[in-house]
């Protein structure tokens, strides 16, 4: 890498192993993909190996957030950072690591990268939900939020901030189309289920999200119905 900077050369690794990692990193969101609300944990073995992105201020780059990013997006796939996510030493990482292209139009971008505390002030009106032909064009958002647990809200740490009971209802839930599963958020505007359920009625439009929080995520796809217990 002659020429390189300084900045270009001082990146965090990525994965240890990039084929076996991607995999095992692969699978994991394919779970979460298949199974809405069931919670997934990043291998340990990735999980302590990996390096995050470096950040000019507190708090770290999201571990998860951080696999999901390496795993899943390339230069086909621009990606929108969005509030305090999006800083330089995360740029680079991004770049050196997957050749991810970041772009300053959110309209623009396949991914969306947020913590749950920013949302309020996410241009969700430029979301890109795909067509009626192409509905696989729609965005992903990816969330960190403060906390994640199976079950009720009860079940979340004591200091989670706004803890949320979701009850999901879909396809990959149960054999029952009646059968709902819980999972426990915190951190997440609650009017950003309003939101959601609006741009979901457009289905098969819309877009998917996954929700992170440190080396755990879940997801939740157009298809899984929230509502608020």
């Amino acid at each position: 890498m002659f020429g390189a900077s300084t900045n270009e050369l001082d990146v965090c690794p990525g994965w240890a192993d990039p084929v076996a990692d991607a995999q095992a990193v692969f699978r994991m969101v394919l779970l979460a993909m298949s199974f809405p609300g069931r919670i997934q944990c990043l291998p340990s073995r990735v999980a302590a190996t990996m390096g995050v992105p470096q950040v000019a201020a507190p708090p770290a780059w999201p571990t998860a957030l951080a696999a999901v990013s390496l795993c899943l997006m390339d230069a086909d796939t621009p990606l929108y950072l969005h509030g305090t996510l999006d800083q330089a030493g995360v740029r680079r990482w991004l770049k050196f690591h997957a050749a991810a292209s970041v772009s300053d139009e959110p309209g623009a971008a396949a991914f969306w990268l947020a913590r749950g505390g920013e949302l309020a002030v996410l241009p969700w009106d430029a979301m890109v939900l795909g067509t009626d032909e192409a509905p696989q064009l729609g965005a992903t958002l990816c969330v960190e939020v403060d906390a994640l647990a199976d079950g009720l809200a009860a079940e979340l740490p004591a200091t989670a901030s706004d803890p949320l009971a979701l009850s999901l209802r879909g396809p990959g839930i149960a054999v029952d189309p009646r059968a709902t599963r819980s999972l426990a958020v915190a951190g997440l505007p609650r009017d950003m289920w309003s939101r959601r359920e609006a741009m979901v009625e457009a289905f098969p439009r819309g877009f998917d999200l996954i929700l992170t929080c440190g080396t755990r995520l879940a997801a939740l796809p157009r298809t899984t119905r929230v509502e608020l217990a």
